[in-house]
């Protein structure tokens, strides 16, 4: 048993010390501590046998590269995005602007590409054809389409579930084709699919001969939006999640439901702002900025499938990191900046020490935090008074 103490540690001090070097480590970190799901890992799983599948590289203007371990040419990359997210417009372009970020970064990281590739992949211009992406981050990208397809259907149709329609397709794509036939588009929704009673009928929906990711899940989420029009004026549940879970005091609920609606509440009020924030990091060629994007990202996704499955805790949670995320990087952009006023540093820090102290307070009287007896009293009401 000690021995696979040992191990383990010692698994976890490499992980530590490779993460943030190695993209595969990191990948395998996210899994390992949850900040991705089962779900997503049975995607990954799906696009690492699909990208290991041979298939004839279609005839183009260059010729093919000589292969490089660990990667594959930009043309490649981007076809096999197409090939599953082709048919879902908002994420795909999400998709693409990751995809250029990582082209022209694997160049940079490695001077050596120029031998191989002779095409520029500046910051300025387009990646070339010829321009590698490192497996791992190509795996990313995939996966950062797959987040941001589950939370824009998700959210506009309740009735859908992007996690079940995205794993019966994996299911049916027995040959790792990226696509399904019309007889396994058939057999997947009449026996996998498992939509309501009243959804509506796919004989309306035009079948092709293949069909992709995106087509599979738009022609659910077509069927679903029907039970979502013709029930809008049915009342729903506000929390069905809460009968779930019996063991919850009542007291404890309503304390959720309410940490849950201030969330809510204060997440709408930055939402937008979030939004075109997110958009200036993404453009930006500052590895400080980048670096933020990505936490920023898996922040507001924790959120959201917190909000979804109605865990106040959860929601409140991962919103006021996301608040202490944004603060740091307004830190760091200060310091290296014209720096601030001091009559505006006395009132930040101020506040931000009593929110420190209170919680140091609070959390001694649940016995966590500071030590027990350690009297904060004093240093409050001389804060108060200043």
């Amino acid at each position: 048993k000690s021995v696979v103490h040992q191990k383990s540690w010692l698994l976890v001090r490499c992980l530590l010390q490779c993460a943030s070097t190695d993209q595969t480590a990191a990948m395998f970190v996210d899994f390992l501590d949850g900040s991705r799901d089962d779900a997503e890992l049975s995607f990954y799983l799906y696009c690492s046998i699909l990208l290991s599948t041979s298939f004839a590289e279609e005839s183009e203007e260059f010729p093919p590269p000589r292969p490089v371990a660990g990667f594959l040419g930009y043309a490649r990359a981007t076809r096999i995005i197409e090939l599953l997210f082709g048919d879902l417009p908002k994420a795909l372009e999400v998709m693409y602007a990751e995809l250029e970020k990582a082209a022209r970064n694997a160049q940079q990281a490695d001077p050596l590409f120029s031998e191989y590739f002779s095409g520029n992949c500046g910051y300025f211009e387009r990646p070339s054809p010829r321009c590698l992406v490192l497996v791992e981050e190509l795996h990313r990208v995939l996966l950062e389409g797959w987040r941001t397809s589950k939370l824009l259907l998700d959210q506009t149709c309740p009735t859908f579930s992007w996690r079940q329609c995205v794993l019966v397709f994996m299911q049916a794509d027995v040959l790792h084709r990226g696509w399904l036939d019309e007889h396994q588009v058939h057999d997947a929704e009449a026996h996998r699919l498992q939509l309501p009673a009243n959804a509506g009928s796919a004989e309306e929906l035009r079948l092709q001969e293949r069909t992709s990711l995106g087509a599979f899940v738009f022609r659910a989420f077509h069927r679903c939006s029907s039970v979502t029009l013709h029930e809008s004026s049915t009342p729903k549940q506000s929390q069905p999640q809460a009968a779930l879970i019996p063991c919850r005091s009542r007291a404890r609920r309503e304390a959720d439901a309410a940490c849950l609606q201030i969330s809510r509440s204060a997440f709408q009020s930055v939402e937008k702002t979030l939004g075109v924030y997110l958009t200036w990091l993404m453009h930006s060629e500052d590895l400080r900025d980048l670096a933020l994007y990505h936490a920023m990202k898996g922040r507001i996704y924790s959120y959201r499938q917190a909000v979804d499955k109605y865990e106040g805790g959860q929601s409140s949670h991962h919103l006021r990191c996301l608040v202490l995320l944004l603060l740091a990087h307004q830190f760091d952009v200060q310091y290296l900046g014209n720096g601030l006023g001091a009559d505006h540093l006395q009132w930040e820090l101020e506040r931000l020490l009593l929110v420190l102290r209170e919680s140091w307070k609070r959390g001694a009287g649940l016995g966590a935090g500071l030590m027990p007896g350690l009297d904060l009293e004093g240093e409050l009401e001389t804060l108060a008074e200043q």
